[in-house]
């Protein structure tokens, strides 16, 4: 659409996070972008072992938007 976006990550502590059986440690990244059309924000939980296990968006229109991480397989 032609914008310009601006982003902004900020790592602001840790958390644990109920996975199955078992709970893990994360960091917290929130981010904030602002661009023409208005201002969203993103919260994530990061785990080293699995990425992101959960990711909470929500955009300039106040929609909002959550992937969560519900199962994990080993191979």
């Amino acid at each position: 659409m032609g914008q310009t976006v601006k982003n902004k990550y900020k790592i602001t502590g840790k958390t644990f996070y109920q996975l199955e059986d078992f709970t893990i440690d994360c960091w917290i990244i929130k981010s904030a972008a602002k661009c023409q059309s208005g201002k969203s924000k993103l919260i994530t939980l990061f785990n080293e072992d699995y990425g992101f296990v959960k990711m909470d968006y929500q955009n300039y229109e106040n929609e909002k938007l959550v992937f969560i991480l519900i199962d994990v397989e080993e191979k």
